[in-house]
């Protein structure tokens, strides 16, 4: 009906980015404040708004199911803003394999769920790291989409995301927390090693293993003061620390099943490089290394991906590891993408399912409980379907629908990448897709960044 705003609907009254408050989040238009609206779908220009007493406002564009709005004369937006029927409705308009749901869908945005991430403490510490008055550390979990995988370009989506956040005022105040076993399978482009003996992808993913006389060197594409490597202690062999190509440092691991840590402080405000050096027979198994500023608030994002892994990969056997090593991260809120490798091994070969999708649902719950209990909020997103001969759509959309049902069930919001891509056909035709037909490409990875910056607020 293009209904927006009305007295009996207040969950659209309106607010934007005004007047700075430090550690609050901004006010509400003042009534008589002229709001420039468009269309949220094709941009195209409606007639203005003015705003009421408190913040009401009310208008009706036919035809117009979401609209963005703007207090500046179309400098800053807000929105999609959605018709109010489409509110009372949701189940309308929620994805067919998805099924009817209690929860809101916004099509417009790929988004299910979404008030359950706008949560007051959130919100005001993403905004603050444009105030310079907060830290907002952003953490991402997942397989190998969520790690970046299939960007040839070695950024992935969450680096792109970074640089998203940023132009649209966020301070960066480090690299985050780079998973040094990942960053080397994908080929992340801060990342140089030596060729003989030549470093590898550790069976515990998250991190390197470095032979003797090996090395890994990370450059950093962020200035900070501090430099950090963790490691866990019973898992490592001796290695050395080399900054910016000084003194190598020798770092000698307790032994003990505990995650540790060497941190070098003080250093000048630049980029820089850091050299780990295997020194004994034992390989050397750093996990991580960030680059930062203690001291300065902000924006960090730690990308915890592991290519190939599955719900239950997080939580038992060979990755046991790889939950407790994320949660050092201390995410404030986390992006949790996961789900194509149990789908893989429902239908790998054909065979009788291996994952059966109430597993897969109980484990991405327990997923969410464990970066809950760690102090994270939790958003997840969906991934878009692969090419239809390893997995079709029927076979993915049962697993997408077990998202929603965990996203009911534990309060969290949800990012539909699959409805936004619609399919695999489609999504190939817009070059979407890397060139193996399972991952995004670096054109799909920006995608992917943009619908999630947006669901951010950026």
């Amino acid at each position: 009906m293009g209904a927006f705003g009305t007295d009996a609907n207040p969950t659209h009254f309106v607010e934007y980015a005004g007047t700075a408050i430090v550690g609050n989040v901004p006010d509400r238009p003042a009534a008589g404040t002229t709001l420039s609206v468009r269309n949220s779908a094709t941009l195209v220009a409606l007639p203005s708004i003015t705003v009421g007493a408190g913040g009401h406002w009310s208008a009706t564009y036919a035809g117009v199911d979401a609209i963005d709005v703007s207090p500046d004369s179309g400098v800053t937006w807000t929105g999609p803003l959605l018709d109010r029927t489409t509110a009372l409705t949701p189940a309308s308009k929620t994805p067919a394999y998805a099924g009817r749901r209690a929860g809101f869908f916004d099509p417009a945005a790929s988004v299910y769920n979404a008030d359950h991430y706008r949560d007051a403490a959130t919100l005001t510490k993403l905004a603050g790291t444009q105030l310079a008055s907060k830290a907002f550390n952003l953490g991402i979990v997942g397989a190998s989409t969520a790690s970046g995988t299939g960007d040839t370009t070695g950024y992935g989506w969450s680096r792109r995301l970074q640089t998203l956040l940023a132009n649209a005022g966020c301070a960066v105040s480090g690299t985050g927390w780079v998973f040094l076993g990942q960053a080397l399978s994908n080929g992340d482009s801060r990342i140089t090693k030596s060729t003989s003996p030549a470093p590898t992808q550790q069976l515990a993913r998250h991190r390197a293993n470095i032979p003797n006389g090996g090395w890994v060197q990370f450059a950093s594409d962020v200035a900070g003061t501090e430099v950090s490597v963790r490691w866990v202690g019973n898992a490592s062999g001796a290695f050395t620390v080399s900054i910016d190509g000084g003194t190598a440092v020798a770092v000698t691991p307790s032994g003990l099943s505990e995650n540790q840590i060497y941190t070098v402080s003080g250093l000048t405000d630049a980029t820089h490089t850091v050299k780990i050096t295997a020194t004994t027979a034992t390989a050397a198994q750093p996990s991580s290394v960030r680059v930062h500023r203690p001291a300065v608030t902000g924006l960090q994002i730690s990308n915890g991906g592991l290519g190939g892994s599955k719900t239950a990969d997080w939580l038992t056997s060979v990755y046991g590891q790889a939950m407790p090593e994320f949660q050092t991260v201390a995410a404030d809120h986390t992006l949790v993408m996961i789900g194509a490798g149990d789908a893989f091994a429902t239908t790998s070969g054909g065979s009788t399912s291996t994952v059966p999708v109430a597993t897969y649902a109980a484990n991405l719950a327990a997923m969410v409980d464990a970066l809950r209990a760690a102090g994270s909020g939790v958003t997840l997103i969906a991934q878009t379907q692969c090419n239809p001969l390893f997995l079709t759509p029927a076979q993915w959309e049962v697993f997408v629908s077990a998202m929603y049902d965990v996203a009911d069930a534990k309060g969290c919001g949800l990012i539909d990448i699959h409805h936004r891509w619609r399919d695999y056909t489609t999504g190939n035709n817009a070059a979407l897709y890397n060139a193996d037909t399972v991952h995004p490409s670096a054109a799909g990875h920006i995608d992917i960044a943009s619908v999630v910056a947006g669901y951010l607020g950026a």
